[in-house]
C-alpha cells in the first residue's frame, strides 16, 4: 500500500566515566514518531505481513552499559535496556496499548577470554515479554533467556594459519518465540574452519 513518510523527533541524554579497566555509560532515549510504519499480520488467505502507517508513537529507553577489562586475555560487559513503547494513535498515553513486538526488557551479559592460542566466549541474553495484537488483548509471547557459547582456536604451520572454531546456541534448550506461533530452533551447534596463508609478495 501506500505509505506516508515517518516523521520523529527525539533526543537523548548520557553520562560515561571509565576509572580503569572498568567503564560505565547510562543513557535516556526519548523519541516521538508521526505516521509510525508497523508491520503487521493480516488475514489474505493465511496470514500476510503488510506495512500500515498506525499514528502516532512514543518510545523511550533506559540504557545502562557496563564493562571490565582486568586483564588483556579477559573482558567481561553487561546491559540492560528497560523500553516504554506506547501506540498513541487512539487513545492517551495513560492508557495506550504498547507497541507490537517490542520488549519491554532486555539484558545481556558477555564474557570473553583470549590466549595464546584458543579462545572462548560466552553470552547470556534475556529478552522480555512482547505483546503480538496492536490491543494487546492476547497474552503476550513470554520472556525467554538464551546461553551461546563458542570456542575457537589458532594454530601456524610455515606461512598457513588453520583457525577452527566451534559454537553451541541456546545451550540450555529453551523453547522461545520472536514471532507469535513461530518457535525459533532449540540448542544448535555450528562449526567452521578457516585457513589462511602468506604468499611472500608485499
Amino acid at each position: 500500500p501506500d505509505l506516508d513518510s515517518e516523521r520523529s523527533r527525539g533526543w537523548q541524554l548520557w553520562l560515561e566515566n571509565s576509572l580503569g579497566p572498568f567503564s560505565l555509560k547510562a543513557a535516556w532515549h526519548h523519541n516521538s514518531i508521526e505516521k509510525l510504519i508497523q508491520w503487521r499480520q493480516v488475514q489474505m488467505f493465511g496470514n500476510v505481513w503488510k506495512p500500515l502507517n498506525i499514528g502516532e508513537a512514543r518510545i523511550r529507553n533506559l540504557e545502562l552499559e557496563a564493562s571490565l577489562k582486568p586483564r588483556d586475555w579477559l573482558s567481561l560487559a553487561l546491559s540492560a535496556l528497560r523500553t516504554e513503547a506506547l501506540d498513541l494513535s487512539q487513545l492517551p498515553a495513560e492508557a495506550a496499548p504498547e507497541l507490537m513486538y517490542t520488549p519491554d526488557l532486555t539484558l545481556s551479559a558477555s564474557l570473553d577470554l583470549k590466549l595464546e592460542r584458543f579462545g572462548l566466549w560466552a553470552k547470556y541474553s534475556h529478552t522480555g515479554r512482547q505483546y503480538t495484537t496492536p490491543d494487546n488483548l492476547a497474552n503476550p509471547l513470554k520472556a525467554y533467556s538464551l546461553l551461546d557459547l563458542g570456542l575457537t582456536a589458532q594454530f601456524s604451520f610455515r606461512d598457513y594459519a588453520i583457525s577452527p572454531y566451534v559454537s553451541v546456541l541456546n545451550l540450555l534448550d529453551r523453547r522461545y518465540e520472536v514471532y507469535a506461533y513461530v518457535p525459533q530452533p532449540g540448542r544448535s551447534v555450528y562449526g567452521g574452519l578457516s585457513l589462511s596463508f602468506r604468499t611472500g609478495l608485499n
